[in-house]
C-alpha cells in the first residue's frame, strides 16, 4: 500500500469541486438506488485501473482531456469523451471493453452511472501531482471512488488500501464520482441518448483565449564537478598527493613520472604514462560567440499544440540540428628544436552535452469554440543556460601528449589553443607558444643505460628559464578563438582531499574566463 499524507478533510480538499448548492439540484430522472450507484463507480474503477495500468496511450488521453478543463476543472466527463479515439481506430470505450467481463456487463456501469466523471485531481499544495505534472510513463496510477464509504484504493485491478478520514494520498490518482457542474436536458429512456447541459454558465469554457506564462525547470547543474571519487583516480595520483604534502617543494608528477617519494630520490622515467585531457567545460556567457555561424546548433522557440511537453521532449527540440565543433591545439617546446611538439584534439560535441538548460519559460493559450487548439511554446533565455562539464567518452579520448613528458628535453608547460572551428575560407595565422625549460642539473645520465637516458636526481627543480616561439597554423576566417591555456609539470593535481569521502578530491583546472580545462596523467592500457 502506498504511503499517505495526513491533512485536512478529504472530501472537501482532494475532489475540488463542491457540490454547487447554491445552484438549484437536479431532478432524479432514473430510479437507480444510491447503493447500486456506489458498486458502479467501484466496478468502474476496478475496470479503468487495469486499462490505465496497461495503457500507456491511455494515461496520455486522459491526461490530454483533463487539460482541456471543459467545466473549468480538470473533469473527463465519461459521455463526453467514450467514443474518442485513443490510438489507431481504439475508442475510450473501446479500451475498456478489452478489459471488461462482457459488454453487458459495461453498459450496466453506463446506465447506472449518466454524470460518470473522471476528476485529476490538484495535488500541488501537497505534492507534485497536477494534470499538468502528471508522468504518462509511471502505470502507478490510483483509482478512488468519491462515494465509497469503504475508500478503497484501486490499482491494476486489485485493491491496494484504504485511505482514512482526513487522508490524501501523496502519489498519482485519479477520482470516480458524479459531475456536480452538468444537467439532463431530456428523460433518459432505454431507446433515447442522454443530453446533457451546464448547470449555470459560469462552468462553460470560456470562449476566449486565455493566455498564461510560466516557468518550468528542466535542469541542474553539477555543482561538485571539480571533484572526483577515489574511483576515479588512479592510486599513484593520491600517493603522490600524499608524497607532496610532506616534501619540500613536493612535485605530484615527480613521483607519476619519475618514482619519486620520500624513499627515492632518484628516479627514471616512466614512459608508460601520459597527459590526457580528462575533462572541460565552456562559459555560456560566449554562445554568441559560438553560435554565430549557420550550421552551429541554435535555440529556438518550439511549440506543442493541446498538451505540454515533458523535460525530455525540451531538451531534445529546443536546440536545432547541429554540433560545436571544438578543435584544442596542443604544443610542447623540445630540446634543440624551434618546432614545438604539436597534437590536435577535435570534438564535435552536441550542445546538449555542453550545457544544461536550468529552465524554459512557457507562454500557454487556451483553446477556443473557433477552432483553435490550446497551445503551449517554449523558449530560453541564454542566461538560463549553465556550463556542462564535458568528459570525452572511453571511445574517443584521445591523450595530449604522443610521447610522455619528459622535461629533461622538453619544456615544463603544455601550452593549449582553443577554438570553435567553422568551416569557411581557410587562412593562416600565427600563434606564440611559451614555455619554460628546467636546469640541466636536475637531470643526470644513466650510467648503466645509454646517454640518452636521464635520471632526475631531486624532488621539484632548482631553476627554470622561459621560452618562446612562433607557430603557424591553418584556420578559417569563420572559426571563433576560445583562448590560450597552459598547464605546468609542477602544478598541483589534486588541490584538497577535504571531502574525498562526500564529493571527492577537489581537482586542479585551469581556466582562462573562456573555457575551464583538466588536465590528468594516465596509464597506458
Amino acid at each position: 500500500m502506498k504511503n499517505f499524507t495526513l491533512a485536512i478533510l478529504f472530501s472537501a480538499i482532494l475532489f475540488s469541486c463542491s457540490d454547487d448548492h447554491e445552484l438549484s439540484p437536479i431532478k432524479t430522472v432514473t430510479e437507480i438506488s444510491k447503493s447500486s450507484n456506489i458498486d458502479a463507480q467501484k466496478q468502474f474503477a476496478n475496470l479503468l485501473s487495469k486499462a490505465i495500468y496497461e495503457r500507456k496511450e491511455l494515461r496520455s488521453f486522459l491526461k490530454e482531456e483533463a487539460l482541456d478543463l471543459f467545466d473549468n476543472d480538470y473533469d473527463i466527463f465519461y459521455p463526453f469523451v467514450k467514443n474518442k479515439i485513443v490510438t489507431g481506430d481504439e475508442t475510450f470505450r473501446d479500451i475498456l471493453l478489452s478489459y471488461s467481463e462482457s459488454e453487458a456487463n459495461l453498459i450496466a456501469i453506463e446506465e447506472s452511472l449518466l454524470f460518470l466523471n473522471i476528476l485529476v485531481p490538484n495535488l500541488s499544495w501537497i505534492s507534485d501531482f497536477r494534470a499538468e505534472n502528471w508522468d504518462i510513463n509511471d502505470p502507478d496510477v490510483a483509482i478512488i471512488c468519491r462515494d465509497d464509504d469503504d475508500n478503497n484504493i484501486y490499482e491494476n485491478g486489485e485493491i491496494i488500501g484504504q485511505i482514512g478520514l482526513g487522508e490524501i494520498p501523496d502519489f498519482p490518482c485519479l477520482v470516480i464520482k458524479n459531475n456536480e457542474r452538468l444537467k439532463l436536458q431530456n428523460n433518459v429512456t432505454r431507446s433515447s441518448e442522454a443530453n446533457y447541459e451546464f448547470k449555470h454558465d459560469v462552468f462553460k469554457k470560456q470562449p476566449q483565449t486565455r493566455h498564461f506564462e510560466f516557468d518550468v525547470f528542466l535542469e541542474t547543474e553539477d555543482p561538485d564537478g571539480q571533484y572526483l571519487k577515489a574511483s576515479e583516480l588512479s592510486p599513484e595520483i593520491i600517493y603522490a598527493w600524499q608524497q607532496s604534502k610532506i616534501i619540500p617543494n613536493g612535485c605530484d608528477r615527480d613521483y607519476i613520472y619519475y618514482g619519486l617519494d620520500i624513499n627515492n630520490k632518484k628516479g627514471r622515467l616512466n614512459r608508460n604514462v601520459r597527459e590526457s585531457l580528462y575533462k572541460f567545460r565552456i562559459n555560456p556567457s560566449i554562445y554568441y560567440r559560438i553560435a554565430d555561424q549557420t550550421g552551429d546548433p541554435q535555440l529556438r522557440e518550439i511549440s506543442q499544440l493541446k498538451r505540454y511537453l515533458t523535460n525530455e521532449e525540451v531538451l531534445k527540440k529546443i536546440w536545432t540540428d547541429g554540433s560545436f565543433e571544438i578543435y584544442i591545439r596542443s604544443y610542447i617546446m623540445v630540446e634543440n628544436s624551434t618546432t614545438p611538439l604539436e597534437k590536435i584534439l577535435p570534438f564535435s560535441i552536441s550542445p546538449n552535452d555542453l550545457f544544461y538548460i536550468e529552465k524554459a519559460h512557457v507562454k500557454h493559450r487556451n483553446s477556443t469554440y473557433f477552432g483553435r487548439h490550446s497551445k503551449n511554446t517554449y523558449s530560453v533565455d541564454v542566461k538560463d543556460l549553465k556550463g556542462k562539464w564535458y568528459k570525452p567518452s572511453e571511445k574517443d579520448k584521445r591523450s595530449v601528449f604522443l610521447n610522455p613528458w619528459d622535461i629533461s628535453s622538453q619544456s615544463m608547460q603544455i601550452f593549449l589553443h582553443i577554438e570553435e572551428f567553422d568551416n569557411a575560407e581557410t587562412y593562416q595565422k600565427k600563434i606564440i607558444v611559451s614555455g619554460s625549460k628546467t636546469n640541466k642539473l636536475d637531470f643526470t645520465a644513466d650510467s648503466d643505460k645509454t646517454s640518452d637516458v636521464k635520471l632526475k636526481t631531486t624532488y621539484g627543480f632548482s631553476s627554470t628559464s622561459a621560452v618562446t616561439t612562433d607557430v603557424i597554423v591553418s584556420t578559417t576566417h569563420g572559426s571563433d578563438e576560445l583562448g590560450n591555456i597552459s598547464f605546468f609539470f609542477d602544478d598541483p593535481i589534486i588541490l584538497n582531499d577535504t571531502y574525498k569521502d562526500t564529493k571527492g578530491y577537489k581537482i586542479n583546472t585551469v581556466y582562462n574566463g573562456s573555457i575551464e580545462m583538466m588536465l590528468l596523467p594516465e596509464k597506458l592500457r
